[in-house]
């Protein structure tokens, strides 16, 4: 017998078609574009959205800007939504069962309806979404305020990551500078934006330091040796979780502990919603910092963002064009070095 996965691959292969709701005549009439199946007689009244992403290497704020985006489309078209992260794993899915699941989505937040994957799939009208990136929805949610409500009373971290979060809240009981300073992966994937040098981000952070109220800075990095010269030049200063960090590589090809792939989520999962509870921020470009700046939703006092540019979409000179660009200067070819300081509604641009 084939598997429910085999089963549900081979819808998502086949054409795209519009959903019929319940009781319609005639061919169906959303304008939303899915795959739409008919599993078996249950919950005829309910038209379900299972909002399935296409296989690839894509970061946890990648994936949680796209269900946002889909759980709006739901929505518009009075659907009721569902996460299939099982049948279709992200990068955190583990083998084992977590919070008592094998859907990533489960690991870490509750369910946006009261239905089951299990439930769904014997019900007469399921209709799965395209898997890509959802129609007129910006890649960016930062630029997508429209959606804070959807994510506000949609998407609920579940029990266990609500009280890790409570936990470590206390470290930002003074005025705390928020830093994401990405890991050196970042600069050696194709198409990429370029993430801050460290002597740039020392940089911004002693003017910060100089120039405004701060006790605190909280550091999120996936790099070992980041938080090694940080914590050198900062003391005690300088806070941070004791998340997973890499010393040569990419966290994701590496498993040096039980659940890996679930733990890479869930630290980022607090470290980014920590770090949308700072007084300020002080980052490059990544998922990360967008996140926390769209869950911050305008509340930070100021936000400096250091802009370096795009790596090639080449693979083969993405790994090495950003060692390339770091020595040169900006005017023949170099980083570009640009401070973006937003404060009061207001943003300006400087030289790093």
């Amino acid at each position: 017998m084939r598997s429910i996965r085999a089963h549900i691959r081979d819808i998502v292969d086949a054409p795209f078609a519009q959903v019929k709701a319940p009781g319609e005549v005639g061919p169906p009439q959303h304008a939303i574009k899915g795959r739409y199946k008919s599993f078996g007689p249950a919950n005829p009244d309910k038209v379900f959205y299972v909002i399935w992403r296409n296989a690839g290497s894509f970061g946890f704020f990648s994936n949680l800007s796209f269900v946002v985006g889909h759980l709006s489309l739901a929505l518009q078209n009075d659907l009721v939504p569902v996460i299939d992260f099982e049948n279709f794993p992200t990068v955190y899915n583990e083998e084992e069962e977590i919070e008592g699941s094998r859907n990533s989505w489960d690991y870490y937040f509750c369910g946006p309806s009261q239905y089951k994957l299990s439930e769904v799939y014997q019900s007469s009208h399921v209709l799965f979404c395209s898997g890509s990136w959802p129609e007129g929805v910006h890649l960016n949610l930062l630029k997508e305020s429209r959606l804070f409500d959807v994510f506000d009373q949609h998407v609920r971290f579940n029990h266990n990551v609500s009280s890790l979060i409570e936990k470590y809240t206390s470290i930002l009981t003074q005025r705390t500078l928020g830093v994401h300073f990405r890991g050196r992966e970042q600069n050696q994937a194709p198409a990429h934006w370029f993430g801050p040098t460290l002597k740039q981000m020392i940089a911004c952070i002693d003017r910060i330091l100089n120039e405004r109220d701060i006790d605190r800075v909280f550091l999120v990095t996936e790099h070992h040796g980041y938080l090694d010269e940080l914590s050198a030049r900062y003391g005690n200063k300088l806070v941070s979780l004791e998340s997973y960090r890499s010393r040569n590589g990419n966290a994701y090809n590496e498993s040096p502990r039980p659940r890996h792939r679930y733990s890479l989520g869930l630290e980022i999962l607090v470290e980014g919603v920590l770090l949308s509870r700072c007084a300020g921020l002080l980052c490059g470009s990544s998922n990360v910092a967008e996140f926390a700046r769209f869950y911050n939703h305008g509340r930070y006092e100021f936000v400096y963002r250091i802009h370096n540019g795009q790596n090639s979409g080449n693979p083969l000179a993405a790994l090495y064009l950003f060692d390339v660009r770091r020595r040169l200067p900006a005017s023949a070819g170099g980083l570009k070095n640009i401070l973006e300081i937003v404060e009061g509604g207001e943003s300006r641009l400087e030289g790093c």
